[in-house]
């Protein structure tokens, strides 16, 4: 949810916009006056023109609100009933968006001692988007989605889950309310079977052992996956325990999925399916959040993103409004020419060099070196 550029300016109490609250714009009386930061000195002003009165009235009519609806706060003389009047419908609006999103998160701020790891961030999921978070590392992503997940607490902000307030206290609160999150360091016992993993959750002092394998093998199949739910978890390739994961958060009703860098351990071919996979989901009705330093995925299946740049929110985009460079200038807070510039440095002497290093079963003869003002790269499929 973006912010009320106008109001901000205009010292947040001057005006109503229900015009600006009609679109999902912030503004004092649909986060409240106490949680509405007003940091316009820090903001860009390209966005007031639209709260003059002419084009408010225009974006008012537009989006079929009546001259009624889009009245102006009371004046001083005004009598405190109509005041009151006033701020409960436009609360009741709030509400109302409030309802068509699967998760909203309203100033999370968290600090880790003398680290602001997030600063009054916003951010909200539709019922059945695939809604992107990007930013450089560090710029609080995982922080953000851990609050979510209750996994950390933040120290202010609210959150709102189907359109009601909501305390996420710990991870079973969170997958009490639907919400599920894929690490990307995988969390399953290797251990373990492929169905025991999947209902670990649930497994109590008796288990009905073919009943778990039959679930487990329903959801696979109806992923579109043909796994053995009885094979050993560390005998599956990377890929498949993925699906693994994805199997597991499904068993228990997800909402809310949220994606953590889930190709990254991924071949070409195993992530577009795993993309694929993520699609389905989606048109079923599961909100996807997913967090990704591959631009290319992004744009490939999101329907918008944000972007978080220590620790706050610079924009929110739907995908069709942004380019890769464009993309990446808010997460680096500059235009960029080059993705990777050459370096003109000039390599030393070797410095290290390693041969036929062997370690069974899993180095064979591996040989490199290395120079002084070098930077060498090692890369490969898990």
């Amino acid at each position: 949810m973006e912010r009320c550029l106008a109001c901000e300016a205009e010292g947040g109490l001057v005006e109503r916009c229900l015009a600006c609250e009609a679109e999902g714009v912030a503004t004092p009386w649909s986060v409240g006056p106490t949680e509405y930061p007003r940091r316009f000195e820090n903001r860009n002003m390209a966005n007031l023109n639209h709260h003059n009165p002419a084009n408010r009235r225009e974006r008012e009519r537009g989006l079929g609100l009546t001259s009624e609806t889009a009245s102006t706060v009371p004046t001083e003389s005004a009598s405190s009933g109509l005041a009151g009047s006033r701020q409960s419908e436009a609360a009741s609006q709030a509400r109302q968006r409030s309802t068509n999103l699967s998760v909203e998160m309203i100033g999370i701020s968290k600090k880790f001692g003398g680290v602001q790891a997030l600063k009054d961030v916003t951010f909200n999921v539709r019922p059945g988007e695939i809604h992107a978070l990007v930013g450089e590392n560090g710029a609080g992503k995982s922080t953000l989605m851990k609050v979510l997940s209750g996994a950390v607490r933040s120290d202010q902000g609210l959150i709102r889950i189907g359109g009601d307030d909501a305390e996420i206290v710990s991870p079973h609160a969170a997958h009490a309310l639907g919400i599920r999150v894929i690490y990307q360091e995988m969390v399953l016992a290797p251990d373990l079977t492929v169905a025991e993993n999947i209902s670990l959750d649930r497994l109590g002092k008796v288990v009905d052992w073919a009943g778990i394998r039959a679930k487990a093998k329903a959801i696979l199949t109806d992923l579109g996956f043909s796994v053995d739910p009885g094979e050993l978890v560390r005998r599956l390739p990377v890929s498949l325990q993925q699906v693994v994961e994805v199997a597991k958060a499904l068993s228990a009703e997800t909402k809310v999925l949220v994606l953590d860098e889930p190709t990254a351990v991924l071949t070409p071919k195993d992530a577009d399916r795993l993309l694929e996979l993520v699609r389905t989901l989606a048109r079923r009705g599961v909100s996807i959040i997913y967090i990704s330093h591959r631009l290319e995925e992004v744009f490939a299946i999101a329907d918008r993103v944000t972007v978080l740049k220590d620790g706050q929110t610079v924009a929110t985009r739907n995908i069709s409004d942004v380019t890769s460079s464009g993309l990446i200038d808010l997460m680096i807070g500059r235009p960029i020419t080059q993705l990777f510039p050459r370096s003109n440095r000039t390599p030393g002497d070797e410095v290290l060099r390693v041969e036929d290093l062997r370690r069974d079963p899993s180095v064979k003869g591996i040989s490199f070196g290395v120079r002084a003002r070098e930077i060498l790269g090692i890369a490969g499929s898990m």
